[in-house]
């Protein structure tokens, strides 16, 4: 599930709080920006947040073997054989990979890295064109709404329109969902108000998520409360 979703179905997890430890109180919009092309090869572009739950959807859903081609980068230390090399810049140790593998294989290596890792890797395999840019995204730089694009056919097109466009009751054929991010307060627990590093990673930001859609000529606006 998408951390989207998650938070308008309720589930705050700590794949959703990993989102929002980079923003401080404030406004924040565009976020989350996303849009399919719906028919017999869906088209999805998106903001770089999609970014790992993209890759989380392929190994939910897909089979047999696929070519990984990538960077993946995170503020901690992590190890994996399924890396061809790795080196440490500018603050990141970044993880190299260029090879084929399986879809457990590819799972073992998102499970092997930790939770605030970027997995900027582009993956094809049957049914599905993964690809990801490979430099990360700049916070003070302007809004890349097409970071992530994903083509998809067969019962995989399927899947994505129900995960993605999760609120969605009929069929259309273009969609673009945008959100707001207003963080209205940043909890910081009391052990950690000594340590600003990780006040930053374990506070919980509150607020609400405004979810903004446009379909085939309908508009909505959904809300939902954040705390993660």
């Amino acid at each position: 599930m998408n951390f989207i979703k998650k938070i308008f179905s309720g589930n705050q997890d700590e794949s959703v709080h990993s989102q929002f430890v980079r923003f401080s109180v404030g406004d924040y919009y565009p976020r989350a920006v996303l849009s399919i092309k719906n028919g017999k090869i869906v088209k999805i572009k998106s903001g770089f947040e999609y970014g790992n739950d993209f890759i989380k959807f392929i190994i939910e859903n897909a089979t047999g073997k696929v070519k990984v081609n990538g960077k993946i980068y995170s503020k901690k230390d992590f190890t994996s054989e399924l890396i061809d090399c790795k080196e440490k810049k500018k603050g990141f140790y970044i993880g190299i990979i260029n090879r084929e593998m399986s879809i457990d294989d590819l799972n073992q290596l998102y499970k092997q890295t930790n939770k605030e890792s970027y997995l900027l890797l582009s993956v094809k395999g049957e049914g599905f064109d993964l690809k990801i840019n490979q430099i990360p995204h700049n916070p003070r730089g302007s809004y890349k709404a097409n970071f992530c694009n994903l083509h998809l056919s067969n019962h995989l097109a399927d899947k994505a329109i129900k995960e993605f466009a999760f609120d969605i009751k009929n069929d259309f054929k273009q969609l673009l969902s945008c959100h707001k991010f207003l963080i209205e307060d940043i909890k910081v627990p009391k052990e950690f108000e000594s340590d600003l590093l990780n006040a930053r990673l374990m506070a919980k930001r509150t607020g609400k998520i405004i979810r903004e859609l446009e379909f085939d000529g309908t508009k909505e606006k959904t809300e939902a409360k954040l705390n993660a």
